[in-house]
């Protein structure tokens, strides 16, 4: 049965085959092979030391950063510690995580497979109690004739159970369809794979009896028993820790090295562009994994501002307004938004920041008070006081002064 253009129209029915089809190209492209024969998933570029780093950093930081719910004001803005929902984003989201752990969690889903999902539970007029976090591999998710999505969450049992939208908070990284999100991993499956292939071909040399690429030479056939004795000494000696044990060769057999050495085969360079690579897939300083052939001592801080701005605050705005409309309702969006807490991260060294509040502080933009809530230190009593220099005066009475001085003629002047 062939599919016609029609029902394969966004805009019109699906068939059941399209969806059936669909689901079986998903089911053989999950454990895809690369083109080096390395399984290419989610769990295996994990065993990538960049990938885990790359990771392990973006939730990391991420997850340190103070999440907080704040209310609006006519002027400014105040944390809506009195909120139910403040206690959640700040400190547990639910009964058995921290919401470090949480906001890890789906940070590193995110990262790894496009997309973080949590169940929202609602209790008397909609507040929220708790976030559960979700297994992505588990749901699915289709968009419906009216645009609306549908969640389906398959449980331990492998029944589905369907959530409504308002129910699911749903995280997506970049996205091509506007309903699920994409990783790296997808589109950069051949970087991944021959990173997996390298570490796997260094492993196996050092696994073996590490005397590098070589063959066995007999002037004649040799023989089944001394080909079976051959392969048993071989399995049982091989390995790191019987490198110097010696191998009996029976009937003439010779060892003939093929000269051939790992630096011969450019494996370390292959190993550290494949680094890079990783790095540049999750737009992180090389620095920041290890790699510090060009890190210098002037550019390293210019780069930690960039991996902020550039790498950071991306995923933070993905987090802020998924909360903002998965979570809050329609009315609470007009009053509430959750915001992260980049001061600690957008800090720069002693002296730049001593000069900035030194300059804000001379104008009258921040108080001494300002100044020790954001450097994390205690305030005082009186330091909500502004000062501004006794020789300024506002530009309306400054003028003001000029005509009076000038006999109190304004004309002409």
């Amino acid at each position: 049965m062939s599919l016609s253009f029609k029902s394969m129209w966004p805009f019109g029915r699906k068939s059941a085959v399209a969806d059936a089809n669909a689901a079986l190209v998903a089911g053989f492209l999950k454990g895809y092979a690369s083109k080096t024969g390395a399984v290419v998933t989610p769990s295996t570029v994990m065993r990538v030391s960049t990938c885990f780093a790359c990771v392990r950093n973006i939730s990391e930081d991420m997850a340190k950063l103070p999440l907080h719910l704040y209310k609006r004001l006519p002027r400014g803005k105040e944390r809506a510690v009195k909120h139910p929902l403040y206690p959640l984003l700040r400190s547990t989201p639910n009964s058995w995580q921290t919401s470090f752990e949480f906001v890890q969690m789906l940070t590193a889903h995110m990262l790894l497979r496009g997309n973080g999902y949590a169940r929202i539970v609602r209790g008397y007029g909609g507040r929220v109690l708790e976030l559960l976090p979700l297994q992505t591999g588990r749901m699915r998710v289709k968009q419906l004739e009216n645009f609306e999505l549908s969640y389906g969450y398959a449980d331990s049992r492998g029944r589905v159970v369907q959530l409504d939208p308002p129910d699911v908070l749903h995280l997506r990284g970049l996205t091509l369809d506007g309903v699920v999100g994409v990783t790296p991993i997808e589109y950069a499956r051949e970087a991944f794979g021959l990173a997996l292939a390298a570490e796997e071909h260094g492993s196996r040399m050092f696994g073996g009896r590490v005397t590098g690429p070589g063959v066995l030479k007999h002037p004649g056939k040799l023989s089944d028993p001394a080909f079976k004795r051959l392969q048993e000494s071989w399995r049982e000696n091989g390995g790191l820790e019987n490198a110097d044990a010696p191998v009996i060769l029976e009937e003439g057999l010779v060892w003939e090295s093929l000269g051939l050495k790992l630096s011969d085969l450019q494996f370390l360079e292959t190993r550290k562009y494949q680094g890079e690579e990783v790095a540049r897939l999750y737009r992180m300083p090389p620095h920041k994994v290890g790699i510090m052939d060009k890190a210098t001592f002037s550019n390293i801080e210019n780069q930690s501002q960039e991996y902020v701005t550039d790498t950071l605050l991306p995923w933070a705005l993905r987090w802020e307004q998924a909360l903002a409309r998965d979570v809050l309702t329609e009315q609470e969006r007009q009053d509430f938004y959750a915001s992260f807490l980049f001061n600690n991260l957008l800090r720069g060294d002693t002296k730049t920041r001593g000069e900035f509040y030194r300059s804000l502080h001379g104008v009258g933009a921040l108080s001494a008070n300002d100044i020790l809530e954001m450097e994390d230190m205690d305030t005082y009593e009186g330091g909500d006081m502004r000062f501004v220099p006794l020789n300024m005066v506002p530009v309306d009475m400054a003028r003001e002064a000029a005509i009076r001085k000038g006999g109190g003629s304004g004309a002409g002047s």
